[in-house]
């Protein structure tokens, strides 16, 4: 979900049509939500995973959608009235998707995601594009490992068009975190923590280029998940402390910051086999620190 004010919301998903998935997106006025028709792209299945809009009357929303044999990307764009689907290029040969967008104009949107590009364990790499306001062009990604383990972007988060960051994971065996900045030129990896047994990262939000938010879940080896929650200030890592809720597994799955240390995030815990939502909040600046655990976020 993407809001440009407290009346201007949309939000996106899929939803199940006579055993075919389509995409799905609504938008909020202040008062009520209402069902827009996006287009599919042929007659098998479409899915949205993510928005960004800028205005009331420009969001950008991208996933896939299936041609038959592989998925191919699928990007929509609103312009207040009617969703169209854009052309957007693809990266392999094979299955191609797009996790997450952001925008910061018009004219400037960057989104990411991965394709295969061979066998499971070593042929998925991430994948980016970036808008112009008019092309989606690919953008060269690196890929952690030397590329020879499973790499995916999972979330980007611009402030600018020349300031991006995007997270994911690397690994087939021990699942690692993986985090690259964009400068409008080059993607750079960064150096990212992984203090549990195998560590996940799904989802950014950054208010400037010194302040971002990443969480997500690290998994001990019991096989227990707990919130991941770091912060990245442009130059270092800070993990925050957030106490577990549930007795069996706590993850984090999307944040969003409003402004400066400012932010909410949300999530699952389980207990005796029931999920329940989580949500916790940022309510305080973090200070920095080469080993940090911070008790910032609160639930």
């Amino acid at each position: 979900m993407s809001c440009t004010s407290p009346t201007s919301c949309v939000a996106v998903g899929t939803y199940s049509n006579a055993g075919t998935d389509q995409s799905l997106a609504m938008s909020w006025d202040g008062s009520a939500w209402t069902t827009a028709v996006v287009p599919s792209v042929g007659a098998d299945d479409n899915f949205l995973e993510s928005v960004s809009c800028v205005s009331a009357t420009f969001c950008v929303a991208v996933g896939a959608s299936f041609d038959g044999t592989k998925y191919q990307t699928l990007v929509a764009t609103w312009n207040g009235s009617a969703w169209a689907v854009a052309v957007s290029p693809n990266e392999g040969p094979d299955a191609n998707l797009l996790s997450s967008v952001s925008c910061t104009s018009a004219t400037s949107c960057v989104a990411v995601g991965h394709y295969f590009d061979g066998p499971y364990t070593s042929g998925i790499k991430t994948l980016a594009m970036k808008w112009d306001g008019t092309d989606w062009t690919i953008i060269p990604s690196p890929n952690n490992n030397l590329g020879t383990d499973p790499n995916r972007l999972f979330s980007v988060s611009c402030v600018s068009p020349t300031s991006c960051f995007a997270i994911g994971s690397t690994g087939s065996g021990g699942i690692e975190t993986l985090a690259m900045t964009w400068d409008g030129t080059d993607w750079t990896i960064l150096l990212s923590p992984n203090p549990a047994a195998e560590n996940y990262l799904e989802s950014v939000s950054c208010v400037s280029s010194t302040e971002c938010v990443v969480v997500g879940v690290g998994v001990d080896n019991s096989n227990v998940g707990s919130p991941l929650v770091l912060t990245w200030n442009g130059t270092m890592w800070t993990q925050l402390s957030v106490a577990d809720v549930g007795t069996e597994d706590d993850m984090l799955s999307g944040v969003s910051c409003a402004a400066s240390y400012s932010c909410m995030a949300v999530g699952y815990s389980a207990t005796n086999g029931q999920d329940q939502t989580l949500a916790v909040s940022l309510t305080g600046p973090v200070p920095p620190s080469p080993d940090p655990v911070a008790p910032s976020f609160t639930g």
